[in-house]
């Protein structure tokens, strides 16, 4: 039962969890309830709907309750909550303990300091889940979730559970709160939480209850009583609840003397039932032992065709099938040396027929290895010869890898001309770039300054008309003077100081025209001077271009070269090494042929030796045949078919 109630708890906490992390919950705790929007109502109409729906998809939960700073609550029964009743329970033992576990779940049998805040006085609940709400994505306390358990499940669990007359079972809550049965009548009775005999709490033995689970014998109710007490653990830890039984140890001793009287009843009808059974056992086995005795005589005599018949799957009909199974691999036993000695027979006359044969091949390889040993006599001179060959043409290819590491050599230095050469032909190309680049820069700058002169010539143009007007307007205006006499004398002077100054602007004008002409001229000289400079630098850069293309093609080419030239090096040494491995398996082929000359002589005398055995060979063979002859005339002493 034990384990049922943890069960349930568990499934209590996961859902405390799964309320805590809802979405619509979470949303609305973002929410500022100080502005009643529409936003607000939404989300409270959303988190009111979900906090329902797990109540109404659990029964065995009387009711839920959020208790949020700022005056949102919700409550499932639709209790009602004074605005600031976070704030009125926020210096609470309970609180304090909900912050001190950062929002784990933790258990109470009674939360009246919360009761006495709420407008529904009808608590009914046996036990209460409670926790620190947060806002997970902000990660602060928003308030607390109370889900409050209908006392009917723990009552329930309680009277299923039967430990005898007069046991008692009882659920201590964290905060002490007890939930009892007694087991009075042949029926479970729930215990009144007013009866003071029955707090065990205020035992003296409840203080030894110590360990997770664990048994003692203490006075409960003026009688001695067995103790069982048990800490429940839920999947997050101790939940704190601990499930005490107390079991009357007079029961044991009733249940003890009725047992005591059924045994001895059964005991006496076991011993007549043994005697009876022995006796048919004696008869049985004693006919048994008979029937295997007669056939171990027969099978004394040699006659191993006998068998016994096996009935029943008892110790005697066990041992009577080991014997037949003995006696059948005896027969198999024999059959199979019987077979054996044939075999032997026929190998023994074989071995005697190849061994003469052995004989004769014997003598022919001794021909045969004194043939041997006089090819390697000749062998070995030769491979003297092949030594002196090899020795003239090791020093032929030494002559040729020093030529190829000479021009290996060679090579590399033509390879690092090349590349300074081709450095050198880029630097070109780069600088004949900057001047090209200059030229286009003096081009522009000569074409923009002639611009700038046709400009100024305009300029100047329209100073000169100014002159000449000005001119013009000084000579009327000195006639003008004269018409007037002695009243326009003063101003005949200004008109005439004007008119000079007309005339040296109109100089002026002319000069710098001049000026402006000529320097005109020399700018078009020099565009044209830059521009057959830039043809010139175009022609270079062609120039250096294809010099640079041929150079990579020989860089590229000097390469390929050094290449060749590394691989014919490489294989030069390699030649080399092919040398030194030919003269030492040379060397080799000589060393072993002068062995083989002395080995065949060896094998020789070996050969004779070889011979003298395999005569005793077949001697030795003659007597296996007779020996075969023997046991096949002892085995056919016995009957096996």
């Amino acid at each position: 039962m034990g384990k049922n109630i943890e069960i349930k708890l568990s499934s209590f906490e996961e859902m405390s969890t799964q309320i805590m992390l809802n979405e619509s919950l979470q949303d609305y705790l973002l929410v500022d309830a100080s502005q009643v929007t529409i936003e607000y109502l939404q989300l409270n109409q959303k988190a009111g709907t979900s906090l329902r729906n797990y109540t109404y998809a659990n029964p065995l939960i009387s009711n839920i309750t959020l208790l949020l700073k700022g005056g949102k609550t919700f409550d499932t029964l639709g209790s009602v909550f004074p605005k600031d009743a976070f704030e009125n329970v926020s210096d609470s033992s309970i609180v304090a303990k909900a912050r001190e576990l950062s929002g784990r779940a933790f258990w109470v049998g009674r939360h009246d300091e919360l009761d006495n805040l709420s407008s529904n006085k009808n608590n009914n609940y046996g036990l209460s889940l409670l926790r620190q709400l947060n806002q997970v994505r902000v990660g602060d306390e928003r308030g607390l979730i109370i889900i409050d358990i209908k006392s009917e499940l723990i009552e329930s669990m309680l009277r299923e559970t039967d430990l005898g007359k007069n046991s008692e079972l009882h659920l201590i809550s964290p905060d002490m709160y007890d939930i009892a049965v007694i087991m009075a009548e042949g029926e479970s009775k729930l215990i009144d939480k007013n009866d003071t005999a029955s707090k065990i709490t205020e035992m003296s033995f409840y203080s030894k209850l110590n360990g997770n689970e664990g048994t003692l014998f203490d006075k409960y109710k003026g009688q001695e009583y067995m103790i069982i007490h048990k800490k429940i653990n839920t999947t997050t830890g101790d939940s704190g609840f601990t499930l005490v039984g107390l079991v009357p140890t007079s029961n044991y001793r009733e249940a003890a003397s009725s047992i005591s009287v059924v045994t001895a009843v059964f005991t006496l009808v076991a011993i007549v039932f043994a005697l009876i059974i022995g006796f048919y056992l004696a008869i049985v086995i004693s006919k048994g032992i008979n029937k295997i005795l007669n056939l171990s005589k027969k099978v004394a005599s040699g006659d191993l065709t006998v068998k016994l018949d096996v009935k029943g799957r008892d110790e005697l009909s066990i041992l009577t099938e080991s014997i037949n199974s003995m006696v059948e691999s005896m027969r198999d036993l024999i059959s199979n040396a019987a077979d054996t000695a044939l075999t032997v027979i026929k190998s023994a006359q074989t071995v005697a027929t190849t061994t003469n044969h052995i004989s004769v091949v014997s003598h022919e390889v001794t021909n045969a290895i004194q043939e041997i040993s006089q090819g390697s006599m000749v062998q070995a001179a030769d491979s003297e010869k092949g030594v002196s060959k090899m020795k003239e043409l090791a020093l032929k290819i030494n002559s040729v890898a020093d030529y190829a590491k000479t021009i290996e050599s060679y090579s590399d230095e033509t390879i690092r001309l090349t590349e300074e050469g081709l450095r050198s032909v880029e630097d070109l190309e780069n600088k004949a770039q900057e001047t090209t680049d200059i030229t286009r820069t003096i081009i522009t700058d000569a074409q923009e300054l002639n611009t700038h002169s046709q400009l100024i010539g305009k300029i100047v143009k329209v100073i000169s008309n100014i002159a000449e007007q000005t001119n013009l307007l000084a000579l009327n205006a000195a006639i003008e003077a004269a018409r007037a006499g002695e009243a326009g004398r003063g101003f005949a002077v200004v008109s005439d100081e004007i008119r000079k100054l007309a005339e040296q602007s109109s100089s002026a004008t002319r000069e710098i025209a001049t000026i402006i002409k000529n320097t005109q001229n020399q700018t078009a000289r020099v565009v044209e001077s830059a521009e057959a400079s830039e043809n010139i630098l175009k022609l270079h850069n062609i120039a250096v271009e294809n010099t640079l293309a041929v150079f990579k093609k020989i860089s590229s080419s000097m390469v390929d070269l050094a290449n060749k030239v590394s691989e014919i090096t490489k294989g030069m040494e390699d030649m080399e090494k092919y040398k030194e491995s030919t003269l030492t398996a040379i060397y080799s082929i000589s060393s072993v042929s002068q062995q083989i000359a002395a080995s065949t002589e060896e094998v020789s005398a070996s050969t004779e030796e070889q011979l003298s055995s395999i005569e005793e060979l077949a001697m030795f063979a003659k007597q296996l045949d007779e020996t075969a002859q023997n046991l096949n005339e002892s085995i056919k002493s016995f009957k096996i078919s």
